[in-house]
């Protein structure tokens, strides 16, 4: 009687709240971005902050303090301008909410067949699960589990399956193919898809006992002539040769490396192309000195599947063959499994570092994670991220804004400062360690060199980003009256990038001759700003008076 009594009560009380919940008017949102996106005009003049306005192009930036949810500054926050490397917050903020910080990436090991007296009869999966940091050392461990298994040799070949995703051979057209950061992403990716050109003054034969007066070469035009007869590609793999010096032909339009595929195919090994070398390649001061330089890989899929091959002859596993292509639905067993680190740490170098690479995965794991695998290329990619964005914080205006992928490389990305500064306060409601995660500046690494000022150490953890006409700066300050800031500030010249990106090769060398010098006197303008800024000394507005 009593427990019926009492369940009668909690029924009454229920019905009652629920009347009651439903006559309390809702209430306002005081979210941070509805306050400061509502403001007609920001709360303090920004004329200080044009002080040392750019020498030429486009220019805006916005400061939103996180304490009041009030625009502080703002300078042109609605035009649309390449933002470079600073996009990848948007990529990895994105990646670290769909994904989950602890996510983690898994490459496999598989085999079908049966296996006797140490022989695999059969064949060898290599099966890519997008992992942006696998490395030689997972491999490694693959390897010891064949030894565990018994398997010394196989009857069949090595499968390196990155078909996850599409097949890729660099991140944008548009830049250089040698160039390092240009690297194609993919499912099956060892060491960040990177190769070493090396050079050396002698045959790579052992010198022990040698005289050293013959191991060193008498006269510098001996010292070029013998880097020239002995480059190497390492690791050095069975695709990657480069026959004899006759291979590379003077280029004068170019002083560096430049590639050239015989044909665009994604079966096309690496080195199946013409190497061009400017003649004063090695009297460069950055050649000089160093006996490498850092080349892209263009399959990295196969690249993968070599390296493994190669490691396990080491080791003594013979593998005859490596191709490419997909893994069996039925007949496979696993033999080994390697997890990549955490999302979040993974996330972490990529801010720091700012891997293209990573980036781009990232992207294609956040497509694949929202059901959308017909988007195969990273431009599609970057449209359904571009849209996951538009739906998340739909009181923002998204005029002008195109995610042409997901690292910045692409100059065809446009974001507004507007835009940035509301993704990243979005960011500190929903995940506030994302800062953390941000290069900080006064201690060595990204920012080294930059905002190094004793008053200015450890008040900011933004992103840089650069392409040639195009500089940028996002992220997080702290004043030095300790109150928490959003700041995004980006200066461009598209039209200098056009005539850059234009089909006029002689114009476009005489600005990419010029752009070094554009990004670095607008980088520092940037800083110096951000270190006017940190002063918290603003002017306030005449309209808001």
């Amino acid at each position: 009687m009593l427990t019926r009594r009492i369940l009668q009560l909690v029924v009454t009380l229920g019905l009652f709240a629920f009347v009651y919940c439903q006559q309390i008017p809702a209430q306002k949102n005081s979210h941070p971005i509805t306050e400061f996106l509502q403001q007609s005009r920001p709360d303090f003049n920004h004329a200080r902050s044009l002080a040392v306005a750019p020498r030429s192009g486009e220019d805006a930036f916005v400061v939103v303090s996180l304490k009041s949810g009030r625009l502080v500054l703002a300078h042109n926050p609605r035009l649309p301008l390449m933002p470079a490397s600073s996009v990848k917050i948007l990529t990895t903020i994105a990646a670290l909410e769909i994904l989950g910080p602890e996510h983690r990436f898994e490459t496999r090991l598989a085999y079908d067949g049966s296996i006797a007296d140490g022989t695999l009869q059969g064949n060898l999966y290599l099966i890519g699960g997008g992992d942006p940091e696998l490395e030689a050392a997972d491999l490694d461990e693959m390897i010891r589990h064949l030894h565990t298994a018994g398997i010394r040799q196989i009857s069949g070949q090595l499968i390196a399956d990155g078909s996850l995703f599409a097949s890729f051979q660099e991140v944008s057209d548009l830049m250089a193919d040698d160039a390092y950061y240009n690297t194609a992403p993919g499912a099956l990716n060892v060491n960040m898809g990177m190769q070493y050109l090396h050079w050396r003054t002698d045959d790579y034969s052992s010198f022990s006992g040698r005289d050293p007066r013959q191991y060193y070469p008498a006269s510098r035009a001996q010292v070029e002539k013998e880097r020239l007869q002995n480059l190497r590609i390492l690791p050095d793999l069975d695709y990657n040769r480069i026959e004899s010096s006759s291979r590379l032909a003077a280029s004068h339009d170019k002083a560096d490396l430049e590639y050239r595929p015989a044909e665009k195919s994604k079966d096309v090994p690496y080195l199946q192309g013409t190497w061009r070398l400017h003649p004063d390649f090695f009297k460069q001061s950055e050649n000089r000195w160093r006996n490498s330089t850092l080349l892209p890989v263009k399959n990295p899929a196969l690249f993968s599947g070599l390296v493994f091959q190669k490691m396990a002859a080491i080791q003594g596993i013979r593998i005859p063959a490596v191709a490419v292509g997909q893994t069996p639905r039925l007949g496979i067993s696993t033999i080994a499994t390697v997890q990549s680190p955490a999302l979040r740490r993974i996330v972490r170098e990529n801010l720091h570092y700012s891997s293209n690479l990573i980036a781009e995965t990232l992207l294609l794991h956040i497509a694949r994670a929202l059901g959308k695998t017909e988007a195969r290329t990273l431009a599609a990619a970057g449209t359904v991220l571009g849209d996951w964005w538009q739906a998340k914080l739909p009181a923002v205006d998204w005029s002008g804004f195109v995610m042409a992928g997901g690292s910045g490389l692409d100059p065809a990305q446009r974001i507004t400062a507007l835009q940035m500064a509301a993704v990243l306060v979005y960011a500190r409601e929903t995940m506030p360690w994302f800062s953390s995660l941000l290069p900080l500046n006064g201690v060595p690494g990204v920012f080294q060199g930059k905002l190094w000022h004793p008053a200015d150490a450890m008040h900011v953890q933004a992103k840089p980003g650069a392409i040639f006409y195009a500089v940028s700066l996002a992220g997080y300050y702290w004043s030095d009256q300790g109150e928490p800031f959003v700041f995004v500030s980006l200066i461009n010249d598209l039209q200098k990038r056009a005539f850059l990106d234009g089909k006029d090769a002689a114009q476009a060398l005489r600005y990419e001759k010029a752009a070094p010098g554009w990004n670095g006197i607008h980088r520092r303008i940037i800083d110096h700003r951000l270190s006017f800024w940190l002063r918290g000394k603003f002017e306030r507005s005449e309209q808001t008076k």
